[in-house]
């Protein structure tokens, strides 16, 4: 989200099933974020990574306005995770 100060404050734990984390501070157009990332294993045997995001924009203008642009943003950031992820585990 550009060059911001915040804090991320870990609110969930469960080695080898979630993680949820909260971001207070400036977070770019939002007053607040926060996600959580669990693994399941699916029905082929695979692992399923479900990723969940809540936003809280500063404003009207950034939940009309920067939201359109952000979740692009987001979704392909996570990916780009989800896809490092796959290959330091391939290794």
């Amino acid at each position: 989200m550009g060059r911001t100060k915040a804090t991320e404050t870990l609110t969930e734990y469960e080695p080898g099933r979630s993680l949820g984390y909260i971001l207070q501070g400036d977070a770019g157009p939002f007053a607040t974020a926060r996600s959580r990332w669990s693994i399941a294993t699916g029905l082929d045997g695979a692992t399923e990574v479900t990723v969940e995001g809540h936003f809280l924009p500063k404003n009207w203008a950034a939940r009309h306005l920067a939201w359109p642009l952000a979740k692009p943003m987001i979704v392909r950031l996570t990916r780009k995770v989800l896809d490092e992820l796959a290959a330091h585990l391939a290794t």
